[in-house]
C-alpha cells in the first residue's frame, strides 16, 4: 500500500505546483492584455489562445430568436442566470456568444425571464475569454432544458449549440462591457486565480507522502527489534 501511495502523493503534489505555476502564467496575461487598445474581431475562427482577456469590440447582429440562459448563477446571494447571445455579422457563417450579464431567477423554475435584444446592427465591446468550463459532475451533453427559447443550459458547448442553430459558434464568449448598452446585471468580478492556494495543497500531499515514509520506517524498525516468541512444543507426562 505504501508502494502505491507515496508515488500518488509525491505526483499530485508536483500536480498542485504545476496549477499553480499556469495560474500565474494567467494572471500575468491578464494585467498584460487588459491595458491593451480594445481589437476588432472578425467573425472567422478566433485563436482564443491569443487573444483570451483581451478587450475586443466586434459588430454585428444579435440572434434575436435564440438566447441561452447558463444556469446557477448567484449574485448577492440570489440564484439567476447569465444570459448569452450569439451575435452575427451579415453574410457570415460564424457567431460568438456574448454574454450580457446577470437576470435573476423566478420563484418557480419555469417561470423564465424574457430576454430582449435589439434588431439593429449593434457594437459590441467587451473582454474575450473561454466559456466557464464544464462542471466537473455535470454529462458531456450541455444539458439543454426543453425545447423552448430561451434556452437553459448548464454549461456552454459551442459546438452543440451550433448543431441546434445551424450556423458555427467559437469557442470562445465576449464579457460585455459594464456600461455598454443591450446588457443586464454585469458585476464582473476580478479574475482571483489564487495560485498560492495550489502551493498549499501541493505542501499538503508531499507532507502526507513524508508522514507515511516516517510511518513505515519506524513500524518496520519496531517489528526487528521485536523478540521473537516461539512456543516449545509440551511433552505428554
Amino acid at each position: 500500500m505504501v508502494l502505491i501511495l507515496v508515488p500518488l502523493f509525491i505526483r499530485l503534489g508536483y500536480w498542485q505546483l504545476g496549477r499553480a505555476e499556469e495560474k500565474r502564467a494567467l494572471e500575468t496575461l491578464l494585467v498584460s492584455r487588459g491595458h491593451l487598445a480594445s481589437l476588432q474581431i472578425a467573425h472567422t475562427p478566433i485563436d482564443i489562445s491569443n487573444l483570451r482577456y483581451r478587450p475586443v469590440y466586434v459588430q454585428g447582429f444579435y440572434d434575436t430568436a435564440h438566447s441561452f440562459l447558463l444556469d446557477n448563477r448567484v449574485e448577492d446571494g440570489r440564484v439567476g442566470y447569465h444570459v448569452l447571445t450569439p451575435l452575427r455579422a451579415a453574410n457570415q457563417k460564424f457567431a460568438i456568444l456574448v454574454d450580457r450579464g446577470w437576470v435573476p431567477g423566478g420563484e418557480l423554475r419555469t417561470a423564465l425571464p424574457v430576454i430582449e435584444s435589439p434588431d439593429s446592427m449593434v457594437t459590441v465591446h467587451g473582454i474575450l475569454n473561454h466559456p466557464d468550463p464544464k462542471p466537473y459532475f455535470s454529462s458531456n451533453a450541455y444539458n439543454r432544458v426543453g425545447h423552448s427559447w430561451p434556452a437553459v443550459v448548464q454549461w456552454i458547448d459551442a459546438r452543440a449549440i451550433g448543431v441546434e442553430l445551424g450556423y458555427v459558434v467559437q469557442a470562445a464568449v465576449i464579457y460585455l462591457d459594464r456600461d455598454a448598452p443591450h446588457g443586464y446585471l454585469r458585476n464582473w468580478h476580478k479574475v482571483d486565480l489564487q495560485p498560492e492556494k495550489n502551493d498549499g495543497y501541493a505542501i499538503q500531499w508531499f507532507s502526507f507522502a513524508t508522514i507515511l515514509i516516517f510511518l513505515y520506517i519506524i513500524l518496520n524498525l519496531r517489528r526487528r527489534k521485536a523478540p521473537l516468541i516461539v512456543e516449545s512444543d509440551k511433552t505428554d507426562e
